[in-house]
């Protein structure tokens, strides 16, 4: 059977969290009552949502109350030194905790709120600049990464209708370390946006005719085309659009002065090709599947459907292991219903994913099912890498489809993989369906009713 193709702001927001719990009635002398600040009971008080939050380390910002200062500290009996740094106008203090953990600093302005030593204990928050959250100069376009209500294909978006890109960039861009698979059509892995992202074999020799990993495959350095059974991943010819823009929103490179830049910027691109002019088989995308599990892959993009049930490719997916990303395709019809494949697999280890505009809203091609689809994520107006002109430049352009949400997901997932190595492909899946930014346009609409949150998904707040 031949397979479709579903075909698929400016600044850094500012995060400041003020926590004023002052107001404590624990009397000073308290204070000797709750012991030394040691590691046995950090966990005790250190909450998940904390754990990630973007602040100086060794350092808070307190104010204390009229008959204290930071000679009280002694009292808490620290096994570091204490130092102030600076004293504010407003009778605030910067001090300073060399040596001290993030998970102790948490404990200890915790202790600090509740000891009636202080009017407030601050963590010293990370700010960023109102502007580009790097030199890529068209990021403003990459609404799905950072919605400011820019204008997108003449329509203003909505303020926050994004995955959380920015924030969660706080935390990690992804690892070098993680490969994700892009099955799809070729992948232009020569693209500056690119070049430094491709996934390298590393048991194989460049250009010496020879199968060095016997692995059946020859020379294949980044991928495998399983359509033309070459190892050439990307065929102008062919026009292999689709899946080098889909690795854009992947994996482009951040910050390097030219175009766009992927979710997962620091993640590998492993391409296997399978779709071409005319569409791709069953075999192949079994083939490319079957490639990435011996490849010990343990994330794919699948931008592409059918409305024919293979249980072929659905053993073969439930074989790899991977966390298997899927569009639920373009025909605007309910999967719960009207099926179509891979992503309506009744698969533990898919994510399938519907489109949602800048705006937030379904649109009215983009399939959807409460029991099939899991989630939404931006896919309408979705810049990345478009096309090379002969002996000129590259463009970049916008493609709207389920297929330009789909990475979106995968993206997400490679950053949590990448913080999270020891999660296992339905605990990563469950950890971005349970993280979601409620929609009322995918209320009944998707398992979830939302759309994905990275910020949420790596640090398990929905």
């Amino acid at each position: 059977m031949k397979r479709k193709i579903a075909a698929g702001f400016i600044g850094i927001v500012v995060f400041l969290y003020l926590i004023l719990r002052g107001m404590s009635v624990v009397p000073v002398q308290a204070v000797q009552s709750m012991g030394s600040l040691d590691n046995s009971d950090v966990e005790q008080v250190v909450r998940p949502d904390l754990k990630a939050l973007p602040f100086q380390s060794g350092q808070l910002i307190v104010k204390f109350k009229h008959d204290a200062d930071i000679e009280e500290l002694k009292d808490l009996n620290l096994q570091y030194p204490v130092a102030l740094a600076k004293r504010f106008h407003t009778g605030a203090e910067l001090i300073k905790l060399p040596g001290i953990s993030r998970d102790e600093l948490i404990k200890l302005k915790d202790i600090l709120d509740k000891s009636g030593l202080v009017q407030y204990a601050e963590f010293d928050y990370l700010v960023h600049p109102a502007e580009f959250p790097s030199n890529d100069p068209l990021f403003f376009r990459l609404w799905g990464l950072q919605n400011r209500g820019q204008i997108i294909e003449f329509i203003t978006g909505k303020d926050g209708i994004d995955i959380n890109a920015v924030p969660a960039w706080t935390i990690t861009r992804g690892s070098p370390e993680l490969v994700v698979a892009v099955i799809d059509t070729g992948v232009d892995l020569g693209h500056p946006e690119l070049q430094d992202r491709a996934w390298i074999n590393p048991g194989e020799i460049p250009g010496n005719g020879i199968d060095d990993d016997n692995d059946g495959y020859v020379d294949d350095i980044n991928g495998w085309d399983f359509l033309n059974n070459d190892n050439t991943v990307y065929d102008a010819a062919d026009n292999d659009i689709h899946g080098t823009h889909v690795a854009g929103t992947i994996a482009a490179n951040f910050n390097n002065g030219q175009g766009i830049c992927g979710v997962a910027p620091n993640v590998k691109i492993m391409a296997l090709k399978f779709i071409g002019p005319d569409g791709g088989t069953i075999s192949g995308a079994i083939s490319a599947i079957e490639y990435a599990g011996r490849m010990g892959v343990r994330l794919s993009n699948n931008s592409w459907s059918g409305t024919e049930y293979s249980q072929a490719m659905k053993d073969a997916i439930d074989q790899s292991g991977m966390l298997f990303v899927a569009a639920s395709g373009n025909s605007g019809a309910d999967t719960d219903s009207a099926p179509e494949y891979p992503a309506a697999y009744a698969s533990d280890n898919i994510i399938s994913v519907a489109a949602i505009d800048n705006r937030g809203n379904l649109p009215t091609w983009s399939n959807y099912g409460p029991a099939t689809v899991d989630l939404g994520a931006p896919g309408a107006g979705i810049y990345s890498i478009f096309e090379l002109i002969p002996n000129s430049h590259y463009l970049y352009g916008p493609i709207s489809g389920t297929s330009q949400a789909t990475p979106h997901v995968t993206g997400t997932a490679a950053l949590v993989m990448s913080q999270f190595s020891g999660l296992t492909a339905q605990q990563v899946k469950d950890r971005i369906i349970a993280s979601v930014k409620p929609l009322a346009s995918l209320q009944g609409k998707t398992v979830s009713g939302g759309m994905v949150d990275a910020y949420g998904a790596l640090t398990g707040q929905p």
